[in-house]
């Protein structure tokens, strides 16, 4: 009887978990006046092509991340605890990091926890649009809250104050509310650093 209880808790906790991220993604697509990438639905883990071992491992690293995702989120929630893990993908063009991205989303697709994908300048333009009265809290505050969060192409992006502090405000909220997310750069370490304050870096890291 225990066990069937503990059973059925955990169904009803994930019932809502997956509500609320349902909900949250929508949301968010919607204050951004966003839709998902046409090259959506191309890329998965079954197409995946590593062509060397550290490839492979790659793909290893981001599947396990990815199946084990759902287990994870009921742990932070029966715990209350702070589960923050993500990734940074960086490396040069043509690497498979976007293809690995888009691979992890499809997989929470299908647990029913869909995370977000947006490239770093695709955001900015879209926090700076005065035509469709973006508000810029609210869309800050459903960044921090999306059950996973993909920011593509950092490095691309003009790089003033302004930019550096929207990014921290993003990295800082969603590990405090304990929310992974998942970096996507061609930049190596060094040109990350340099391109970014010591303050992101130091949320990066972490």
């Amino acid at each position: 009887p225990e066990c069937r209880r503990i059973e059925k808790e955990r169904a009803e906790l994930l019932a809502e978990m997956q509500a609320d991220a349902k909900e949250r993604a929508v949301g968010l697509t919607r204050a951004l006046h966003c839709e998902r990438p046409l090259d959506f639905d191309v890329p998965c883990f079954a197409n995946y092509q590593p062509e060397t071992q550290e490839e492979e491992r790659n793909l290893s690293i981001c599947r396990r991340f990815a199946e084990r995702f759902t287990e994870r989120e009921l742990e932070r929630e029966d715990w209350r605890s702070k589960n923050f893990m993500g990734l940074l993908l960086f490396g040069n063009y043509g690497t498979g990091k976007t293809h690995l991205a888009y691979s992890i989303l499809k997989e929470l697709d299908r647990q029913g926890l869909p995370g977000y994908y947006i490239t770093i300048p695709d955001l900015f333009d879209r926090i700076s649009d005065r035509v469709n009265r973006i508000d810029v809290a609210d869309v800050l505050g459903k960044l921090c809250m999306v059950s996973c969060l993909v920011l593509d192409e950092i490095g691309v992006q003009s790089g003033d104050a302004d930019e550096k502090k929207r990014l921290y405000q993003i990295i800082d909220g969603r590990i405090k509310n304990g929310r992974p997310t998942i970096l996507v750069t061609n930049l190596d370490r060094s040109e990350l650093e340099n391109l970014l304050t010591e303050r992101v870096i130091s949320r990066v890291i972490q």
